[in-house]
């Protein structure tokens, strides 16, 4: 039973479970946001909450230098992502983790990061210019 009730935490906190690999969705996503198809991640990532799919899980990969202007990445797992130089005005980034993530250079004004985590992230130079920060940890 207590085996049972860590899955249902995990499942509900859209998180994965030790040894679960990425999956296909993640892949779309990729693919979506590495083309500069935003309105299209959006969209998917929208029909993904109605079904109540998990948060996309985008850790560890390369999104450097990409335009995501208004980009939905709320509740998602992107630690160690890079970001370097990524154009993010304006995006929803609220509950995201961001631990050690580099965002460098990225353009995050009127970005919402409300509640998200950047403990260890690399923020030098980024513009955060009326972005919003409520609860924000590790800036």
């Amino acid at each position: 039973l207590a085996q049972f009730s860590i899955i249902i935490v995990f499942y509900r906190l859209g998180r994965r479970l030790p040894g679960e690999r990425k999956t296909m969705a993640n892949k779309k996503a990729l693919e979506l946001l590495r083309s500069g198809d935003v309105e299209g991640f959006n969209k998917w990532v929208k029909e993904r909450r109605k079904k109540g799919k998990g948060s996309i899980d985008l850790d560890d990969q390369n999104l450097g230098g990409l335009s995501l202007r208004n980009v939905d990445l709320r509740d998602a797992q992107l630690n160690g992502t890079i970001f370097r130089k990524t154009d993010l005005r304006g995006s929803n980034l609220k509950h995201a983790r961001l631990r050690q993530a580099d965002l460098r250079g990225a353009d995050l004004r009127e970005a919402d990061l409300t509640e998200a985590d950047l403990r260890r992230a690399k923020v030098k130079g980024a513009e955060l210019k009326k972005a919003v920060l409520k609860d924000t940890r590790g800036l």
